[in-house]
């Protein structure tokens, strides 16, 4: 099975004698750049956006949402955890001026709500679930693991 993107904002699912279905429909973003599938899911956001406020938006096994980021940050990486149900996001200053407002976040796909928060030596971090819980999050040279739920940390 492999996927296809259609005019940036379609998404299609194809299999090897079987015609092409549409498998996501997006509002915002483009699939090449700002589409990641999760199992039968989706997560996708603005990669670059003239509105003041980055969007993301997911269609995931454990539910489905969107949020808006706080005016004067975009959206650096996006990750979900392989059972859908947590998604990271990285956030950066979309302006090279005033205070740093990097930060990287975790939400429940189900309710939406923030279950995690980080804002110390997060400047445009990488972000990558390693497992259900644990966030791979790029701190200043190094990769630091996070266990979300138990707050425990790893340096490699």
């Amino acid at each position: 099975e492999f996927l296809l993107a259609r005019n940036e904002r379609e998404v299609w699912t194809a299999r090897k004698g079987e015609p092409a279905r549409l498998f996501a429909k997006l509002e915002f973003g483009l699939a090449s750049m700002s589409f990641r599938r999760v199992a039968d899911g989706y997560v996708y956001w603005d990669g670059y956006s003239d509105d003041p406020r980055y969007k993301l938006a997911w269609k995931l096994a454990k539910g489905a949402g969107r949020i808006e980021v706080p005016k004067g940050r975009n959206i650096t990486s996006v990750s979900a955890n392989p059972q859908g149900s947590l998604i990271a996001v990285s956030v950066s200053s979309a302006l090279n001026i005033g205070g740093r407002l990097d930060a990287v976040f975790v939400i429940d796909a189900a309710t939406g709500q923030e279950v995690w928060r980080r804002t110390a030596d997060v400047w445009r971090a990488e972000v990558a679930f390693v497992s259900e819980t644990r966030l791979a999050v790029t701190i200043d040279r190094w990769v630091d693991v996070f266990d979300v739920h138990q707050g425990s940390r790893e340096r490699r």
